[in-house]
């Protein structure tokens, strides 16, 4: 069955979240990201959709990815970065 989205794999997809995770700051929560995590760790780094590709945003293009902590990118779901409350410098909780 073919797909209908152009996913990153291999070593693109390592090379792209390599890049985004240089900025050290999570896109959601704005606290930094500490690289010594791994990405399956709740506050390790993962790549992060700006736009999420459901509600139409491109899954590989540059400007379309940025890094987040696990549990931020979970908790974000779908939400578009607008959609979300204004961040609180103090805490993570929404």
């Amino acid at each position: 069955m073919p797909r209908d989205r152009p996913d990153l794999t291999g070593a693109a997809h390592r090379k792209r979240r390599a890049q985004a995770l240089a900025h050290g700051v999570c896109i959601i929560c704005g606290k930094p990201i500490n690289p010594d995590l791994p990405g399956t760790h709740p506050w390790g780094g993962t790549l992060e959709h700006v736009v999420p590709v459901s509600r139409g945003g491109h899954p590989t293009h540059p400007d379309n990815l940025a890094a987040s902590h696990r549990t931020c990118n979970y908790r974000r779901g779908t939400k578009l970065l607008s959609e979300l409350p204004p961040r609180d410098h103090h805490s993570r909780n929404w």
